[in-house]
């Protein structure tokens, strides 16, 4: 689920043009750019979204405020599970509270 979302709103157009092309033009430039622009500010919005909900949520707020290796392991595994995400994505939105 995590490389098909990614596959499809990250912008791969540019290489593959670059590849059987040679080069690409400014304009490709630009799009690509902005198109990774974009995915950036939309995951951040995303991510600060989600760290106020998770602030909020009386289960996860239960666990504790400990930054000991189990209370770190049972918020990721909360986190996880109330988004269905990959562990490395639930890993990115604990770190926005450390």
């Amino acid at each position: 689920m995590f490389t098909r979302r990614y596959k499809e709103k990250v912008p791969f157009f540019i290489l593959q043009k670059w590849l059987s092309l040679g080069h690409a033009d400014e304009n490709d430039i630009y799009k690509n750019f902005n198109s990774m622009h974009k995915i950036i500010e939309e995951e951040k919005q995303e991510a600060t979204k989600r760290k106020a909900e998770l602030e909020g949520d009386s289960n996860f707020v239960s666990i504790g405020k400990g930054m000991d290796t189990v209370t770190l392991e049972r918020k990721l595994s909360y986190i996880q599970e109330k988004y269905d995400m990959p562990k490395s994505e639930a890993i990115a939105l604990l770190n926005r509270f450390l």
